[in-house]
C-alpha cells in the first residue's frame, strides 16, 4: 500500500509509519551485483539491463540526498 501523501514507500497500514528505511547507496550495490550476475547468462540479459537502471536511480538518489 501507497501512501498518496508525502512518503513514496510503502507504509505500514495499522501504524502509518514506513515499513522499511531506504539506504540508497546499499540499494545501488545491491542492484549493481545482480545485474552484473545476470548479465553473464545469455538468457537473463532483459532483467540485467533493468536492475542496471535501478542501479542508476539508486545511485542518483543517494547523491541528491547527501
Amino acid at each position: 500500500m501507497h501512501d498518496e501523501g508525502e512518503h513514496s514507500v510503502p507504509l505500514n497500514r495499522y501504524t502509518k509509519e514506513m515499513a522499511f528505511t531506504p539506504h540508497m547507496p546499499t540499494a545501488a550495490r545491491r542492484h549493481l551485483e545482480a545485474a552484473e550476475i545476470l548479465f553473464g547468462n545469455t538468457t537473463r540479459m532483459d532483467v540485467s539491463g533493468y536492475l542496471y537502471g535501478i542501479a542508476a536511480e539508486c545511485a542518483v538518489k543517494a547523491l541528491m540526498l547527501a
